[in-house]
């Protein structure tokens, strides 16, 4: 689970790489029940703004820049830089 949100936050950051939106414009929450752990992104705008729906439709890629921008980081296995996300109330 902890690794899935890791991800997940990965994914947030890449978000301005793929789209034209920022970092703070999609949320994510993980949730775990008897059929499985699932991450669910949604817009923080009133109404959204359609990034997390692109983010669903191009995963591929934003899976692919959050990898580069973990790669990058100087860290060996990850620190609060590439896996955290400030105000993240998980």
């Amino acid at each position: 689970m902890v690794a899935l949100h890791s991800m997940a936050h990965q994914i947030q950051l890449a978000i301005p790489l793929v789209v034209l939106s920022s970092t703070g414009d999609v949320n994510c929450t993980i949730e775990q029940d008897n059929s499985g752990i699932v991450a669910y992104f949604f817009d923080t705008t009133d109404r959204g703004n359609g990034a997390s729906e692109e983010s669903g439709r191009h995963l591929p890629l934003f899976a692919v820049k959050a990898m580069s921008l973990a790669l990058i980081c100087e860290c060996s296995d990850g620190c609060p830089k590439c896996l955290t996300q400030l105000g993240c109330p998980q």
